[in-house]
C-alpha cells in the first residue's frame, strides 16, 4: 500500500500510546510504523483491535539506543510507498493551526524535501501522581514560548541518513525548510514559526511518569535521564488548552466507538 503520509515512532512502555494514536488519526495521518522497543505488555498485544490491526504495523527492535536503527529502518523501507514520513515520539502530538488535516498542510511544501516543526514543551502541571484519563486533558501547563528544537517531515526518497533524532541528511540542503519556508540546517531553529504548526510534547508529565521515563533509559543513548531538582518549575508557565477544546471530546467519541480502554 502506499501512504502520502506515515507516522515512524519507536515505543517501549508509553501510558498513552492509543490516544497518540487516535489524535493524529483523527487530524489525517495515514498510517503508523510503530517500533516496539521491548515493551513489558508487548505492542501487538495491547493494540489487538481491529483499528490498530489496520492502522499500524508494529516491528520488534530488541536491546538499548535503538531510536537511529528504528528510524533509520523505517526510512530505508518506506522510500517506494511514503511519500511523507513524520518522524516523532509517542509523546509529541502535531498541532495544526490553519489546516483541516495533515495532507492539506503538507501540500503547502511539496515542492519541499523536507520538513521541520518546532516543539512546544508541556510540563507536569504540577501533578505528583499519574492521571487517569486523557493526557491532553490532564497537562495543561506549558513553556511561554517555542523551544529551539525541531522535529522533521521528511520525504524518505531524499534522505541519505538520519544521524539524530531532530534532523535527517537530505540531497538538496536548500529544501529543508521550517512551516514559514525558511531553510533551517540542523535539529535546532531559532525562527519564530509556530503560527502554522507546532508540536506538543509532553516531556514528563507527572512526577511519577518522570520516575518512570528515567528508568526506562533513553531511545538515542545508552544514558538514563537524571530527575532535575526544579522539576515542576520546568514547562509550567502558562496554560494552554488548545488541544483539549478542539479535540478531547473527539478522541473520547472515538475511543468510546472502539469501545477499548486507555491507560
Amino acid at each position: 500500500m502506499k501512504f502520502n503520509n506515515a507516522i515512524c515512532c519507536i515505543i517501549k512502555d508509553e501510558n498513552y500510546l492509543e490516544e497518540f494514536i487516535i489524535y493524529h488519526h483523527i487530524i489525517g495521518v495515514e498510517y503508523f510504523f510503530i517500533y516496539d522497543n521491548e515493551s513489558k505488555i508487548p505492542i501487538k498485544k495491547r493494540l489487538s483491535h481491529e483499528f490498530f490491526k489496520k492502522n499500524c504495523s508494529i516491528l520488534e527492535i530488541k536491546g538499548k539506543s535503538q531510536q537511529m536503527n528504528a528510524y533509520n529502518h523505517c526510512i530505508k523501507n518506506t522510500k517506494n510507498n511514503v511519500n511523507w514520513l513524520i518522524i516523532i515520539d509517542g509523546d509529541e502530538f502535531i498541532f495544526l493551526k490553519k489546516h483541516q488535516n495533515i495532507n492539506l498542510f503538507l501540500n503547502s511544501y511539496k515542492n519541499y524535501q523536507a520538513l521541520g516543526l518546532n516543539w512546544l514543551m508541556f510540563g507536569s502541571s504540577f501533578h505528583e501522581e499519574k492521571q487517569n484519563g486523557l493526557q491532553i486533558d490532564n497537562y495543561l501547563y506549558c513553556e511561554g514560548k517555542q523551544d529551539k528544537h525541531i522535529k522533521t517531515i521528511c520525504k524518505p526518497k531524499y534522505v541519505q541518513t538520519m544521524g539524530n533524532p531532530h534532523f535527517v541528511s537530505i540531497k538538496e540542503h536548500n529544501l529543508y525548510v521550517d512551516t514559514n519556508q525558511k531553510v533551517i540546517s540542523g535539529p535546532f531553529n531559532e525562527n519564530n514559526n509556530s503560527n502554522i504548526a507546532v508540536i506538543y510534547h509532553y516531556w514528563g508529565k507527572s512526577m511519577e511518569d518522570m520516575e518512570e521515563k528515567i528508568k526506562r533509559g533513553r531511545a538515542p543513548i545508552n544514558e538514563k535521564r537524571k530527575m532535575p531538582n526544579n522539576y515542576h518549575s520546568l514547562y509550567n508557565k502558562k496554560i494552554n488548552n488548545e488541544l483539549k477544546n478542539n479535540f478531547s471530546k473527539k478522541i473520547k467519541k472515538k475511543i468510546k466507538e472502539l469501545n477499548i480502554k486507555i491507560n
